[in-house]
């Protein structure tokens, strides 16, 4: 019992306000294409994870 509550911290604070994918990181999406699954796994698998935003803005053109 030596270690803090702050030491085992629950929340990355690494982690911005967005998604690897460039989306909002506020767990507010209906997932239409890759999973929270899917995204660890790439990231685990050292795997650059796709720009969502700018697919989505350049399909729109």
């Amino acid at each position: 019992m030596d270690r803090h509550h702050c030491d085992t911290r629950k929340i990355d604070p690494t982690r911005g306000t967005t998604l690897g994918d460039g989306s909002p990181n506020d767990q507010n999406r209906i997932e239409i294409g890759p999973t929270q699954l899917a995204m660890c796994e790439w990231e685990a698998a050292d795997i650059t994870l796709p720009n969502l935003v700018d697919m989505r803005s350049y399909r729109h053109r």
